[in-house]
C-alpha cells in the first residue's frame, strides 16, 4: 500500500487516498473519509511535520508554533518508486482572522537519477517523519481509532442489562 494523500479536512475528518497492488500487479486506487477521530499518534505525526514546513518554506523557526499541518500529497516515481511530497499547512496570522494556506515545494526523498540538485531533496530526516505519518494512516485504515467516549458506552450497556433484568421479573 502506498498513500497518495493524507489529510485532515476542514471539518476535522480524516481523508485518505491510497493505492494497493492487485493480482495483476496494477495499482487499484481507493479513497476514504472517516469521521472517527484517529489515535493521538496520528495527530502527533502530522504536527511533527511543522518544522519541515518552516525549513522548506524558509520561515523562521519561531513560526513552528503557528503552523498547523493539514495534510500531505505524495508522489511515487522513478525506477525505485522514489517518494516525493508536498506538505499542506496553515499558519495562524496575527493581523488576520483567516490563516495563511501554505504548500511546500515538491521535494523527493532521493534523486530520481544517479544525481541531481540538493535543493530538490526533502530536508534531512523529513522522509522518516512522512513514513511515520503513513504508518499512522494505515493504522487508521485498519480500524485503530481513538475511543471517543468509553464510559458512555459502558453506561449504555449497563442500562440495557438492567432493562433486560427488569423485563424478566414477574412483578
Amino acid at each position: 500500500m502506498r498513500f497518495k494523500k493524507i489529510k485532515i479536512t476542514s471539518d476535522d475528518k480524516i481523508h485518505l487516498e491510497y493505492e494497493k497492488a492487485n493480482k495483476q500487479h496494477d495499482q487499484d486506487q481507493f479513497t476514504m473519509t472517516g469521521s472517527e477521530k484517529a489515535l493521538p499518534e496520528f495527530y502527533e505525526a502530522m504536527a511533527d511535520l511543522a518544522k519541515f514546513v518552516c525549513e522548506m518554506c524558509e520561515l523562521p523557526d519561531t513560526d513552528i508554533e503557528r503552523i498547523k499541518v493539514r495534510g500531505v500529497s505524495f508522489s511515487w516515481a522513478g525506477e525505485s518508486n522514489t517518494m516525493g511530497a508536498v506538505i499542506m499547512a496553515q499558519k495562524k496570522l496575527i493581523h488576520s482572522n483567516c490563516p495563511l494556506n501554505i504548500n511546500t515545494p515538491h521535494k523527493t526523498e532521493e534523486f530520481y537519477a544517479e544525481n541531481g540538485d540538493e535543493k530538490q531533496l526533502l530536508p534531512t530526516g523529513c522522509a522518516d517523519f512522512l513514513y511515520a505519518l503513513c504508518d499512522e494512516a494505515e493504522r487508521y485504515l485498519n480500524g485503530e481509532r481513538s475511543q471517543t467516549d468509553l464510559f458512555s458506552d459502558k453506561e449504555e450497556e449497563k442500562v440495557q442489562e438492567e432493562e433486560a433484568v427488569t423485563e424478566e421479573l414477574p412483578f
